[in-house]
C-alpha cells in the first residue's frame, strides 16, 4: 500500500469532523463512465455511472472503521452533466450569476 498523501498511513487520510471526530485511512478505487452527446456546438449532456470501491486500512475511532457504502442513485435519469462553452474572460461568479440561462436552474 503506498502512503498517497505522504503523511505517514498507508492510503490517503480523510479528517472527520462533526459527530465523530478522527482520521479514515483508505484506499480508494472509482471507475467513472460518460455517455454524452453535443447538443449544440456549445453544449454536450449526457449521463454519468460509477463504481466505487473503497477499503478501510485503519481509523482512529473504532467507530470510523466500519464500512459506510455508498452505491449510484438507482434512477439513471438523475445521474447526469450538463457542459456549456463559456467565454475566455468569464470566472466562477459569472456562472453562478448566469446559472439560469446556462443550466435551465440557478446553481
Amino acid at each position: 500500500m503506498v502512503d498517497q498523501d505522504l503523511d505517514g498511513y498507508p492510503g490517503i487520510t480523510v479528517v472527520l469532523t462533526g459527530t465523530v471526530f478522527g482520521e479514515v485511512y483508505v484506499a480508494q478505487r472509482i471507475t467513472t463512465t460518460y455517455r454524452s452527446e453535443a447538443v449544440t456546438d456549445n453544449s454536450v449532456d449526457g449521463l454519468v455511472s460509477f463504481t466505487d470501491e473503497q477499503k478501510i486500512l485503519g481509523a482512529t475511532e473504532p467507530v470510523l472503521a466500519e464500512p459506510n457504502p455508498s452505491s449510484p442513485d438507482p434512477d439513471k435519469e438523475r445521474s447526469y452533466f450538463m457542459t456549456r462553452r463559456i467565454d475566455d474572460g468569464a470566472d466562477c461568479a459569472w456562472v453562478l450569476e448566469n446559472a439560469e440561462a446556462l443550466f435551465g436552474a440557478p446553481l
